[in-house]
């Protein structure tokens, strides 16, 4: 089965992890992915640069699974009519509603709070 995984956020753990994935999985695993920086914008706005790249691949994959960090709906949306007829999972690296506030982190003094809450 060749899965296309899907990270947001390629850096840290959410870069071993899918690395890992990829190495040990019984199946032929490719990564989508973006930069592992600002990861709030990543998380509003990775899903329409994804969905570009996407869109340009030459090969569908039968799966698509990715993590938490995609704006998954808007991801499908931008790439119907793909041809993409395989299934989508998620994988949840971390819950970011409960993800303590960085005590550099201006968003919570200047009252931008994620849309997720």
């Amino acid at each position: 089965m060749k899965i296309l995984l899907i990270e947001p956020f390629f850096v840290g753990s959410h870069q071993s992890w899918a690395e890992g994935l990829q190495e040990f999985s019984n199946h032929t695993i490719s990564i989508l992915s973006l930069p592992g920086r600002h990861w709030k914008w990543r998380m509003a706005g990775a899903a329409i640069e994804l969905a570009e790249q996407f869109n340009k691949l030459e090969e569908m994959p039968d799966a698509i699974l990715a993590t938490d960090m995609l704006d998954l709906a808007t991801f499908l949306g931008l790439i119907r009519g793909s041809g993409f007829e395989g299934g989508v999972g998620v994988y949840f690296h971390e819950n970011q509603i409960t993800y303590p506030w960085s005590p550099t982190d201006r968003d919570k003094d200047l009252k931008r709070f994620s849309l997720w809450i």
